[in-house]
């Protein structure tokens, strides 16, 4: 999946990189970051796996809330990208 922006070509659709811009504020100028889909992927398992291992490593509570949120986000994140994977292949499959 690649994010993309308005004005965004269809060549970048086949892009191993998944693009994304956004604003600096010091310049106020768009920057075009790239990241390698297998890094954009794995981010949500890696805050599940950190979170899960931060509740049972560290025995405080702010470290059980805090791994317990970052495992929480991991989780919504996936969600997120599968449901908006959906509706893209079903509004683009007509």
């Amino acid at each position: 999946m690649n994010v993309l922006t308005i004005g965004a070509g269809s060549a970048l659709l086949n892009s191993p990189f998944v693009f994304y811009i956004h604003f600096d504020a010091v310049t106020n100028q768009e920057v075009h970051v790239r990241l390698p889909k297998l890094i954009y992927e794995a981010y949500p398992v890696l805050y599940i796996l950190g979170g899960i291992t931060t509740m049972y490593l560290v025995g405080s509570t702010v470290a059980f809330c805090s791994g317990f949120l970052l495992g929480l986000s991991g989780t919504i994140i996936l969600f997120l990208r599968r449901n908006y994977r959906a509706i893209r292949q079903h509004l683009y499959s007509y």
